[in-house]
């Protein structure tokens, strides 16, 4: 396989400190200082992963910009999981909770979402093959370190996917915010597979009529509507909220 690139502190910390099998070699800013970078130099060399020292040109020149925070690594490409293994992640003493994304294209929204669905504890996070955004460098940044702790699955069908949902026993609620329920109106204390669509369009209609249920946020401001990524987030902990509240 050929090989990925991460960049920046938290990512790179977090997979050489859960998965540093995975990591082949780290470059690191010539030069640089600070205890965080040290940190990572002394983790790469405990793990036994070679630390190579280069200039800035070249850091930016590899990752094409200049938002490396002074640290890449070269990483085995990523593993997808199965839809069947995020399902067995979940306790039997608790609510299931996977996020299932209908075509979100901009990586840094996938990065957003998968670490707001690591901090809402979900047990993972569903993507299309096709017309999405994948885990790439970029979406590792921006889940800061969350990608070594939430499955994500890529998947060819996502209806297929919500009926699997179901004869599991999960709650399908999509998202749409011309719909008059709201999520503090719905009781997400259930199993739920919670659906965000893409960017431009939302949930795609097929989709949308194998969700069980649609919720919006209420708002009462000018703008007409949250980005998926922002959205995302208010939805899981609102779910969260629910389901600690009486915990």
């Amino acid at each position: 396989m050929m090989p990925d690139l991460i960049w920046g502190i938290h990512p790179v910390h977090e997979k050489l400190k859960n998965n540093p099998e995975l990591v082949q070699k780290i470059l690191v800013k010539y030069g640089g200082q600070g205890k965080a970078r040290q940190a990572i130099i002394d983790l790469a060399r405990s793990r036994s992963v070679s630390v190579h020292f280069e200039k800035e040109e070249v850091l930016e020149h590899i990752v094409g910009h200049g938002h490396h925070q002074g640290i890449i690594a070269y990483i085995q490409e990523v593993s997808y999981k199965t839809l069947e293994d995020i399902l067995s992640y979940v306790a039997p003493t608790t609510y299931g909770l996977i996020l299932v994304l209908d075509g979100i294209v901009d990586p840094q929204n996938l990065g957003s979402l998968i670490r707001s669905g690591d901090a809402a504890g979900v047990q993972g996070v569903v993507i299309p093959k096709d017309r999405s955004a994948q885990v790439t460098g970029t979406v590792e940044k921006v889940a800061a370190g969350a990608l070594t702790y939430v499955p994500v699955a890529r998947v060819t069908n996502i209806v297929r996917v919500l009926e699997r949902l179901k004869e599991a026993g999960y709650w399908v609620i999509g998202t749409d915010a011309g719909t008059d329920k709201t999520i503090y109106e719905t009781d997400f204390k259930s199993n739920v597979a919670l659906v965000i669509g893409s960017e431009a369009k939302g949930i795609r209609p097929l989709v949308r009529r194998h969700c069980d249920l649609m919720v919006s946020i209420p708002m009462s401001g000018k703008v007409s509507s949250l980005n998926a990524a922002m959205a995302g987030a208010v939805i899981l902990f609102e779910i969260v909220r629910q389901r600690t509240a009486d915990g």
